[in-house]
């Protein structure tokens, strides 16, 4: 005996595996041309950043047990 609504499922079935293989392609296509470099906007947030490591990092020093920062350093 079969299911009266096996045509169904099964175009239900091909219309997802068309999808799937539509979406792969865009995404396959996607890949080979990746999006050009942005160029280098503003230096400052990344000068910031890099001021804000060196401060956070003698910070730490001067905090660590021992003689002070000066005399580690000199």
């Amino acid at each position: 005996m079969t299911d009266p609504y096996l045509d169904q499922r099964l175009a239900r079935l091909e219309a997802i595996q068309a999808d799937h293989a539509s979406r792969i392609g865009r995404l396959e296509a996607g890949a080979h041309n990746p999006p050009p470099m942005r160029e280098e906007g503003n230096p400052w947030p990344r000068i910031g950043l890099i001021a804000l490591a060196i401060l956070a990092a003698i910070w730490l020093l001067d905090e660590l047990p021992g003689p002070p920062i000066w005399d580690r350093l000199f």
